[in-house]
């Protein structure tokens, strides 16, 4: 199974929902500020890594 087809998708996805799952079962969620927080951080990363691409 190819990483970029549909059922490769369906299967990441499908495991990204479950540890997501299994994370609140272990109470170790982050409230929504922080969740936030950390994604404006990979966000900034990740247009500093293909800044130079352009």
């Amino acid at each position: 199974m190819k990483k970029d087809s549909p059922a490769g998708d369906k299967l990441q996805t499908r495991q990204h929902i479950e540890e997501g799952y299994s994370q609140a079962e272990r109470g170790e969620l982050i409230d929504g500020d922080q969740a936030q927080l950390e994604i404006q951080g990979m966000k900034a990363t990740w247009r500093q890594e293909h800044a130079n691409r352009q």
